[in-house]
């Protein structure tokens, strides 16, 4: 232990009459302490962007697009909004923001569900996802921005958390300002897949 405190002593003054910044490990380890970002098909990554993982996660976060807050659906759309609470499909809440983030940033993008598609995940961030469904198979597809699914995603992490902690769980549904009949899920990483597999074997 002697012997590698001295080491690293040594390796930090010769560092230093050389006037070469050597990288403390905390530092380190913060900036490999965020999970990574998998955009949607089609969807740019965060280096196009200018942003890191970080950014995503920090509190203060400004995307350089606002969204608006979503009016509440009609009596008809009602069902599409759900809150899911004590499911295994449950996510944490720190990285559904920080998808809603990514979504909100690239809100002028197109974030449609194609011909033939049932559902599309548009945001992969830990053990998060952000997925749009064709909630009534309509075989054309529904077309959507992204800043769309981002004010669906943010419905569900305001109001469907256990909490208000960033460790907290969240799960749910809300039906998307630009066409209700595309429903936005949160919930965990690759479990709308797993829910809707299940949902058909038993049907």
């Amino acid at each position: 232990m002697l012997q590698f405190q001295s080491t690293i002593l040594l390796t930090l003054l010769v560092s230093a009459a050389a006037g070469i910044a050597v990288p403390v490990p905390s530092q380190q380890k913060a900036a490999s302490t965020y999970p990574k970002l998998i955009p949607g098909d089609g969807l740019p990554s965060l280096k196009s962007l200018g942003l890191t993982e970080a950014d995503l996660f920090n509190p203060n976060f400004k995307p350089s697009r606002q969204t608006t807050a979503p009016s509440h659906p009609s009596k008809l759309f009602k069902r599409q909004v759900s809150c899911i609470y004590n499911d295994q499909y449950q996510t944490t809440r720190s990285n559904a923001i920080a998808c809603r983030n990514y979504l909100t940033e690239i809100s002028t993008y197109d974030c449609s569900i194609g011909a033939g598609e049932q559902w599309r995940v548009q945001c992969t961030i830990g053990n998060a996802e952000v997925v749009g469904s064709n909630y009534y198979n309509y075989s054309g597809g529904l077309s959507s921005t992204c800043g769309s699914v981002a004010i669906a995603a943010g419905w569900v992490i305001d109001n469907c958390s256990t909490c208000g902690d960033p460790n907290c769980w969240v799960e749910g549904s809300y039906p998307n300002p630009d066409n209700t009949n595309y429903v936005v899920y949160v919930d965990l990483a690759r479990g709308f897949g797993a829910r809707k597999a299940s949902e058909t074997a038993a049907s």
